[in-house]
């Protein structure tokens, strides 16, 4: 989201939260180990068309999206028990008054 999103990147939010009086403003990428039961499990929140990244694939016709679908399931290789383990990341902010 960062590419549409100017404060998903560390000096806008930095400056966002000093900009309201914080001091000692800090910002770190928080990972968080994720895993999925298969593809399909990762690929039905795309469906919904709740957010940015769903409402895009829902968008799309469905020859589009069959293609999407295939071309991130190629890009996402299953482990071994055929789970899909992701690292999902966020940005957390921590300041003082």
């Amino acid at each position: 989201e960062g590419a549409r999103f100017s404060l998903c990147r560390p000096d806008p939010l930095r400056r966002l939260f000093e900009n309201v009086g914080l001091k000692s403003v800090e910002v770190r990428s928080l990972e968080i180990p994720t895993r999925f039961q298969n593809f399909d499990d990762y690929w039905a929140p795309f469906e919904g068309g709740q957010g940015p990244a769903p409402g895009y694939v829902v968008a799309l016709n469905d020859e589009e999206r069959a293609r999407l679908r295939t071309a991130l399931a190629s890009r996402l290789p299953p482990a071994a028990d055929g789970t899909l383990p992701l690292i999902a990341r966020a940005w957390g902010v921590r300041g003082t008054t």
